[in-house]
């Protein structure tokens, strides 16, 4: 999930939605115990993040968080395929509701957008889907390899009429250093900001 791998899943998913409508770093301890004290607010969504961590808002393509700015730079077409130690990056796209004919959870949008985009990768390779609970939120996650990173990708439930599908990489064998701050992230995500 590097380079235009991120874009690309992100115009990939906003494809899907439209197609599916009918239109055309550092160590583990650390990482855990992150305070989420900076703020995000745009394209339809508000969430807290840690201190020296960069966002970037990019018409049509979502919104990235990256725990560096070379991280951010990998996600965005320049640098290495791997991400590197230590380092997190995740990509926000906001699915309204109304443009979600026919798929109303977040199970249901997780299985028929990413997992079917992944499909199209042979070198990926994710575990089971699984419906979560994070911060009162109805979640769907998988996670797994791709792109030879650690990925998980999560559809939540932000209200009645927008979920936002999550994409986050992490390199080789370093996802779970970060999940407590992805879940913080998510707890603290809200849609119509």
């Amino acid at each position: 999930m590097v380079k235009v791998r991120v874009v690309v899943m992100a115009v990939v998913i906003g494809m899907l939605v439209l197609a599916a409508c009918g239109g055309t770093g550092g160590d583990s301890a650390a990482v855990s115990s992150l305070s989420l004290n900076q703020s995000f607010r745009g394209a339809g969504i508000s969430f807290n993040y840690p201190e020296g961590w960069v966002v970037d808002e990019r018409e049509g393509a979502g919104v990235m968080l990256a725990s560096s700015q070379s991280t951010l730079d990998n996600m965005t077409g320049s640098g290495s395929d791997i991400l590197p130690a230590g380092e997190l990056g995740v990509v926000f796209v906001v699915l309204p509701m109304a443009d979600l004919t026919g798929m109303y959870d977040p199970m249901t949008v997780l299985e028929r957008m990413y997992l079917s985009a992944l499909s199209q990768n042979e070198d990926a390779e994710l575990n089971d889907p699984e419906n979560v609970t994070i911060g009162g939120k109805m979640c769907a996650r998988v996670t797994g390899s791709d792109y030879g990173n650690d990925v998980a990708a999560l559809v939540v439930e932000v209200s009645e009429d927008a979920l936002v599908a999550l994409i986050a990489g992490a390199a080789p064998g370093e996802m779970g250093n970060f999940d407590a701050t992805l879940e913080g992230i998510i707890e603290s995500l809200s849609y119509g900001a």
